[in-house]
C-alpha cells in the first residue's frame, strides 16, 4: 500500500502544472450580452473565482452575473472532473432572484460529462420586478460539490454547452434573454479549486511548502517567508529549485539549475540513502522583489558545522529564481529530525529549512486597468474611467491604474484600450497587468500613484 500511495504522488507531481482562473472571450458579434458569467467558490464567506478546500469538506460554488442589460430569462451548463468532485445539490433556494415563472435546475444526464445545467425564466411578459435589474455578482444558481479522498493539486469548473437535463433532450445553450432577442454573454469567467490534502494521515509522504500549509499558501506579504518541509522520518539532504513566474514563486524540479546538464531536482535523500521527491506549495507575491539573503531556518541551526548548504541566487539555466543543495558531511551522524506530529487533522507542523528575506515594497502597487480598485477587470472600469474623466465626482488615489495603455496621459483613448481588450481580446494593458506591482514606466513619466491600491496590499 506504501508503494502505491507513492507511484501516485511522484504522478500528481508530475503532472503538476498551474491553472488559473481567468475571464474568456465567449462571444463576439452582434449576438451577444455585455453581462456576464462567472463561477466563484465560498471561500469562508469569501467568494472568488479561485477556490481552497480540504478533502473530506464540502464546497459551495455560485454562478454569479454582472448584469448591464436587464433580463428576464437566463440559461447556462457548469461541467466538472467526476474523479475529484461529486455534486451533492444545486438549487435558486435563498436567493434573490425576480418571481419565477418556470425554471429547470438540475444535474446533466449521459456520460462522460458531469455537471449541472439552470434554465430560469422570470415571465414571459415581464412587469416591473420582473427583471432581473443591472448589478455585480448577482448569484443565479448554487451548487454544493463533496471533495475526492484523493485529490490533490487543482482541477477547473467550466462553463459548458454539452449538458442535456433529460435522456433525448438538445444541450443546454449559455445565454440572456433581453428585450425577446438571445443573446450571448461577450465573456465567461470560469473557477480553479485547489486542493487540500492532509498528508499527516500518511507517514510516508514528504513535502515541501511555503510558510505552514503543505498545499497552497496566500499571498506573501512583509519582508520574509518561510520553506518548510513534511518529513516523518529523519532526512540527510534536500535539494530544492525555486522558480519565479507570472507573480507566482513555485517548486519546479529540473527547471533550475547550473548548465542544462546539472538541473536540481526536488527532492530528498533519507538515512538510508534513497531519494524521494518533493512536491509542494504555490505562493503568490504581487511582483518579485530582490532576494536580500537565504537563512537557515530552525531545523537546520543546529546543524551547521556538520552539513553542506549550497544557495544559488542567480541561476544559469530555467528562468528567474534560486537553488538549493544541502547535504549532512560525510561520515557525521546528524540528520534533519522529523517534523513535529500534525496539529489537526488536516494541518500538519513542518520543518522550518530556510527563511527567505525580503526588501520593503518601496513604490506603490496597482493594476494597470483596475481603475475602481475591485479586484477585477470588468465592464465598471471604464466606466470608472469616464465618470473621472467627465463629472470629476470621484478622485481616484492611483491615476497610474486608469492610465490604461501606459501613454502617460489619461483620456478617452484608456477606457476604449480596456473595452477592446475585455470584449475583443486585443492587447492586454502594460505591465503592471493582471498581477500587482509597481509601474513599468520610468518614474517621471508615469501617472502619479498616492499609495498602492487595496487589492495589492
Amino acid at each position: 500500500m506504501k508503494f502505491f500511495w507513492i507511484i501516485i504522488i511522484l504522478f500528481l507531481a508530475s503532472k503538476t502544472t498551474i491553472l488559473k482562473s481567468q475571464e474568456r472571450i465567449f462571444c463576439e458579434g452582434e449576438h451577444c450580452t455585455d453581462n456576464t458569467l462567472k463561477l466563484v467558490f465560498d471561500n469562508g464567506g469569501h467568494w472568488s473565482s479561485e477556490g481552497f478546500t480540504r478533502i473530506g469538506e464540502s464546497i459551495r460554488v455560485r454562478v454569479v452575473a454582472d448584469i448591464v442589460e436587464v433580463t428576464n430569462a437566463w440559461a447556462m451548463g457548469v461541467r466538472h472532473d467526476k474523479s475529484v468532485l461529486e455534486l451533492e445539490s444545486v438549487s435558486i433556494e435563498g436567493l434573490d432572484l425576480p418571481t419565477e415563472f418556470i425554471s429547470s435546475i438540475k444535474p446533466a444526464v449521459g456520460d462522460p460529462a458531469p455537471g449541472f445545467v439552470c434554465a430560469y425564466i422570470a415571465a414571459f411578459l415581464p412587469a416591473p420586478g420582473e427583471f432581473l435589474e443591472p448589478g455585480k455578482d448577482i448569484p443565479l444558481v448554487e451548487a454544493r460539490y463533496s471533495v475526492s479522498p484523493n485529490f490533490f493539486g487543482q482541477t477547473k469548473l467550466e462553463f459548458t454547452e454539452n449538458l442535456i437535463p433529460t435522456e433525448g433532450s438538445p444541450p443546454v445553450s449559455i445565454n440572456f434573454n433581453i428585450d425577446n432577442r438571445t443573446l450571448k454573454p461577450k465573456t465567461l469567467t470560469e473557477g480553479v479549486l485547489n486542493g487540500f490534502h492532509c498528508h499527516c494521515f500518511f507517514d510516508f509522504e514528504y513535502a515541501v511548502s511555503f510558510g505552514d500549509d503543505p498545499v497552497f499558501d496566500p499571498r506573501i506579504h512583509g519582508t520574509e517567508f518561510s520553506i518548510r518541509m513534511l518529513n516523518p522520518w529523519p532526512v540527510k539532504g534536500f535539494s530544492l529549485g525555486v522558480l519565479f513566474e507570472d507573480g507566482v514563486y513555485t517548486f519546479a524540479s529540473n527547471r533550475l539549475g547550473a548548465s542544462p546538464d546539472h538541473l536540481i531536482e526536488n527532492n530528498i535523500t533519507d538515512l538510508d540513502g534513497q531519494t524521494f521527491q518533493l512536491f509542494g506549495n504555490i505562493a503568490k507575491d504581487a511582483k518579485k522583489r530582490e532576494i536580500l539573503s537565504i537563512e537557515r531556518g530552525a531545523a537546520l541551526l543546529n546543524l551547521q558545522g556538520d552539513d553542506f548548504l549550497h544557495i544559488d541566487l542567480e541561476p544559469t539555466v530555467g528562468g528567474s529564481g534560486f537553488i538549493v543543495e544541502y547535504t549532512i558531511a560525510e561520515g557525521k551522524d546528524s540528520a534533519i529530525p522529523p517534523s513535529p506530529n500534525f496539529i489537526d487533522a488536516c494541518r500538519c507542523s513542518l520543518n522550518e529549512l530556510l527563511v527567505v528575506k525580503l526588501p520593503e515594497r518601496t513604490f506603490p502597487e496597482f493594476v494597470r486597468g483596475d481603475c475602481n480598485d475591485d479586484g477585477f477587470i470588468d465592464i465598471s472600469d471604464p466606466l470608472f474611467n469616464l465618470t473621472y474623466q467627465f463629472t470629476g465626482s470621484i478622485i481616484p488615489s492611483c491615476l497610474a491604474a486608469l492610465d490604461t495603455n501606459a501613454d502617460t496621459n489619461i483620456d478617452l483613448s484608456d477606457p476604449i484600450y480596456n473595452l477592446k481588450h475585455q470584449f475583443s481580446g486585443t492587447e492586454a494593458p502594460p505591465s503592471p497587468y493582471p498581477f500587482c506591482g509597481i509601474d513599468s514606466l520610468p518614474q517621471g513619466e508615469a501617472m502619479p500613484c498616492e499609495k498602492t491600491s487595496t487589492v495589492c496590499e
